[in-house]
Formats: structure tokens, sequence, C-alpha cells
């Protein structure tokens, strides 16, 4: 098992998991437009962001696993923000 935090709440999680996972163990929704293996694999429509502690750059959460002691964070407005360019770029 690994300690996390996902919105400032501790849980634990099995090694391995996806962040996309591990949130959906907590409870935590993190809105995803990726229904096929296959997309979600390569990151494709880039909407279930989120933000990890110490990194500039936001992570898929669909395609990258948790890490002992990682803190993600599902609704930050830079989450919030880049879910919105995300979105409006795959609909036009």
């Amino acid at each position: 098992m690994v300690k996390i935090k996902i919105d400032e709440q501790p849980c634990e999680v099995a090694a391995g998991t996806s962040i996309l996972d591990a949130t959906r163990q907590q409870n935590i929704h993190v809105p995803t437009l990726c229904y096929y293996k296959g997309i979600n694999e390569i990151g494709a429509c880039r909407i279930c962001v989120v933000e990890l502690k110490g990194q500039d750059q936001l992570v898929t959460a669909c395609n990258n696993k948790v890490a002992p002691g990682m803190e993600i964070y599902t609704n930050t407005p830079a989450v919030r923000q880049a879910r919105k360019e995300n979105l409006e770029m795959i609909l036009s």
C-alpha cells in the first residue's frame, strides 16, 4: 500500500494505482472524457488533469501512477482552468 494525500485527506491505495483510480476510490470525482482503455493510455482528452504538490506542470490522472507521499489536488484554480481550456479545444 502507498500512503498519499488527495485534497489534503490522507489515504492509502495499492502500489501501481493510477491517480484517477485513487481519486475514485476516495469518492472524489475527477472528470474525464476517456471511456476506452486505449485512449486513457495516451491521455488523449487531457480533461482529467490534477495538480501535484511540488510540480509546476499539471498531469493527467488517467496515465500517471501514485507514488509514496504524493499530494494530489483535484480542484485548484489551475486545474479548473486547464480542464476548461482543454474541453473548449476538444469541442472546437
